[in-house]
């Protein structure tokens, strides 16, 4: 039996509703059960809906200031440490489209993956890429060595036994992923494989290139990336490409029609140098946006700038 944990974030009830649809949609292969975390402001607003789907609610009490990726890993925390048996983490913009999902998952961990799951979408630095630089922090995390925790599944014994948080590293399960590493463990999962093409505002753009939003891996499990930040207005896709994308997805409750010939675009691969590229160019961008308004880029957890 596979424990699923999504987590919740108040005001993103279009996502979760279209989470439980696509979910029903699909059969998964395999048994399972479904555990909701959230925050106590989000267990209420969730929780009538939870409830009706027959999925028990977890509240955790976490600072009402506490956002975005220190809040998820947080609540990845308090789940692990209650489970005994194997764990799929699936954000709640993870959407099946396709039947057998769950059970290719457990087959690869069956086959010796400890972290099995979906893949990051970028191919691994280049040997000549020197590891002092930022760029190389960020790729040898963010590449298809490498399962992460939008939906990825483990044994949370392994995770106790290692005394692993989800909140360490640079970003949410970084730890994990870095301690399999070290022991010589296996990650085997899914890579991506296609995305959806681009609304009327993305005419033009070569989707290749679109390694973030609505990406389908191994054609069972559409990401549309980062969708409960964008419910809160938090700009994911600066230029607006796949707003009508996932607008749609929402709007229909399904995900499926991504799929159908017409409506994605397939992964060659062949452009990787470029990608990466990209990638870092918008990272690098995104840094220099960040630090306009804050002291420091990497603050460890519950840092605070000492006051003269």
């Amino acid at each position: 039996m596979v424990t699923i944990i999504p987590t919740y974030t108040a005001g993103t009830m279009p996502l979760i509703q279209t989470y439980f649809a696509c979910m029903e949609r699909h059969d998964a292969g395999c048994s399972y059960t479904m555990k909701m975390y959230t925050d106590m402001a989000g267990k209420e607003e969730v929780e009538s809906l939870c409830k009706e789907k027959g999925v028990e609610v977890f509240g955790v009490d976490l600072p009402t200031e506490m956002t975005g990726t220190p809040k998820h890993a947080r609540l990845l925390d308090a789940a692990i440490k209650k489970e005994d048996g194997l764990v799929l983490t699936m954000d709640s913009d993870c959407l099946p489209v396709a039947d057998g999902w769950l059970a290719e998952l457990v087959e690869f961990h069956e086959q010796g993956a400890v972290l099995s799951g979906i893949l990051w979408p970028w191919e691994p630095p280049p040997k000549e890429l020197p590891r002092d630089t930022i760029d190389y922090r960020v790729r040898k995390n963010h590449n298809w060595t490498n399962t992460w925790v939008a939906c990825q599944l483990v044994s949370a014994l392994w995770v106790k036994k290692h005394d692993l948080l989800y909140a360490n590293g640079d970003d949410t399960g970084f730890e994990l992923a870095e301690k399999a590493k070290e022991l010589g463990l296996g990650m085997k999962g899914w890579m991506a494989t296609r995305c959806a093409l681009p609304g009327q505002r993305g005419m033009g753009f070569d989707p290749e290139f679109n390694r973030i939003m609505c990406v389908v891996y191994g054609d069972k499990m559409l990401h549309i990336g980062g969708a409960s930040g964008r419910a809160h207005q938090r700009i994911l896709d600066p230029v607006g490409l796949y707003n009508e994308v996932v607008d749609r997805i929402l709007c229909m409750k399904n995900a499926d029609w991504v799929m159908e010939e017409g409506n994605n675009w397939r992964y060659t691969l062949e452009r990787e140098a470029e990608v990466a590229e990209l990638k870092m160019r918008i990272m690098h961008q995104e840094m220099l946006n960040y630090l306009r308004t804050h002291d420091r880029l990497f603050d460890p957890p519950g840092f605070r700038k000492s006051q003269s």
